[in-house]
């Protein structure tokens, strides 16, 4: 007999990311699938693709691949004192 698939959370992005000049990470990896388009370095909008992996199936019921929007704000500049 197989057994059930392992649920798990859907993954979420992060929020309040601002502009640094360096790769910034809009949603962290996590067990049970692998992500694609999590990552990025300039001000904008980012959809990260949550792919499962076999065996594994995500908290809402579903079973396929997830968009999850995220996005980097540009930098606030420092005032100056």
């Amino acid at each position: 007999m197989t057994p059930p698939p392992t649920s798990i959370s859907v993954p979420v992005a992060k929020t309040g990311l601002k502009w640094t000049g360096g790769e910034q990470t809009g949603v962290e990896e996590g067990t049970g699938y692998t992500l694609t388009g999590h990552k990025g370095t300039n001000v904008g909008s980012y959809t990260a693709t949550a792919t499962l992996k076999s065996g594994y199936v995500l908290n809402d019921g579903t079973a396929t691949a997830k968009s999850i929007s995220w996005s980097i704000a540009k930098a606030v500049p420092a005032v100056p004192t």
